[in-house]
């Protein structure tokens, strides 16, 4: 837990802020900031690490404003063009994941919670739950039936995990998007998990 803590205290934490902080535009900044109070709440609410939580919410977003080829030169140097022929606005997620993991000895908890925050997975462990539901419910996000996966979020993560990949995967069939396999099994595995609780 100490190891944990001391990279959201004092010297450490103002560094990896300010680092976010320069990655970032303020807009998107900003989002992140609100991800990760979100992402600390859920943390508390459910007994979950705060310090990994923290970390990975303020990371989530670290490549989503990359230039689309520096983005593309990463995902190959690490043998992930499977991603490629996947909506651009996910490859952020995978990227991110390997320049921290490049930088920072946070290990897998923190590289699979950057790294699945956009499409989900099977197996999810609660700390890749709560990064991905605090960007999905933060208090600017709007669009339809996410009042209903706020409530749920704080109620049961798995089922508001499927609640949220039921509605991403709308959303992409309605505008032809390509669907990554992870996601059509993290719902599937989720939908799994609610069937055998009911």
């Amino acid at each position: 837990m100490q190891k944990w803590a001391n990279w959201i205290e004092g010297d450490n934490w103002q560094r990896i802020l300010e680092e976010v902080c320069s990655k970032l535009s303020f807009h998107r900044f900003e989002h992140t900031k609100r991800v990760v109070d979100v992402a600390k709440q859920l943390a508390n609410h459910y007994e979950i690490e705060i310090p990994i939580v923290v970390l990975a919410a303020l990371f989530h977003d670290y490549a989503k404003e990359l230039p689309k080829e520096q983005m593309r030169h990463i995902l190959i140097e690490n043998g992930r063009e499977d991603i490629l022929a996947l909506a651009p606005a996910i490859w952020h997620a995978p990227v991110g994941a390997y320049l921290i993991k490049e930088k920072y000895p946070f290990g897998e908890d923190i590289f699979d919670s950057i790294c699945y925050h956009t499409t989900g997975r099977n197996n999810m462990t609660d700390i890749e739950k709560v990064t991905f539901l605090a960007d999905y419910i933060e208090p600017k996000r709007s669009y339809p039936r996410l009042d209903e996966i706020r409530k749920a979020t704080w109620i049961n993560l798995d089922d508001a995990m499927y609640m949220a990949l039921n509605l991403n995967l709308e959303k992409l069939i309605i505008n032809d998007f390509l669907i990554a396999e992870v996601t059509v099994e993290a719902r599937n595995y989720f939908l799994t998990k609610r069937s055998v609780s009911q």
